[in-house]
Parts: C-alpha cells; sequence; structure tokens
C-alpha cells in the first residue's frame, strides 16, 4: 500500500511540475525540468519496486519477505517505447 501511495505522491508531483511555465529565469528552468525528472525517476524506481515481488538486499517487502532466485535473480529493466515504459526483465 506504501508504494501505491508514494507512486500516488510523486505522480501529483509531476503534475504539477508539467503545469510549471518554462518562461522564466534560466536558474528556474533549470529546477521545473529537474523536478520533472526527478519525478518521473521517482514514478519508475516505485513501479519497479511494485514489479520485483521479493525482498532483496535494500529492497524490503513486507508482502514478500524473501530472496526468489528462482524467478527473481536478474536484472529489472524499463525502456520508453512510443513514449510509455516497456518492461523486461533479463535473468543472470
Amino acid at each position: 500500500e506504501g508504494l501505491f501511495q508514494a507512486i500516488e505522491a510523486a505522480s501529483r508531483i509531476l503534475d504539477e511540475a508539467l503545469q510549471l511555465s518554462l518562461k522564466t529565469a534560466p536558474s528556474e528552468v533549470q529546477n521545473i525540468i529537474e523536478l520533472q525528472l526527478g519525478s518521473k525517476t521517482a514514478i519508475l524506481i516505485l513501479q519497479a519496486a511494485l514489479r520485483r515481488e521479493e525482498s532483496r538486499g535494500a529492497h524490503f517487502r513486507e508482502d514478500f519477505p524473501t530472496e526468489n532466485d528462482s524467478r527473481w535473480r536478474g536484472h529489472l529493466e524499463v525502456s520508453l517505447v512510443q513514449g510509455k515504459p516497456a518492461w523486461s526483465f533479463n535473468a543472470i
């Protein structure tokens, strides 16, 4: 539940950041762009945490308290395909 709440909060921040005008001082434009990109990154990290249904290292989930090597030993990756996140998993 906490991950869903965090995604909602980061999404609200992103929505607000996207409404900010870029017709301002260059230093403010930089701050706005950093806020937009940072909130997008936060959303992707939180979505990845939801997808990984296990606990591993510093990533701990109460609903999945143990490692699951048979399903999750590898790398979860995301890329943009036509502007939308496309997730893949590469087992090692």
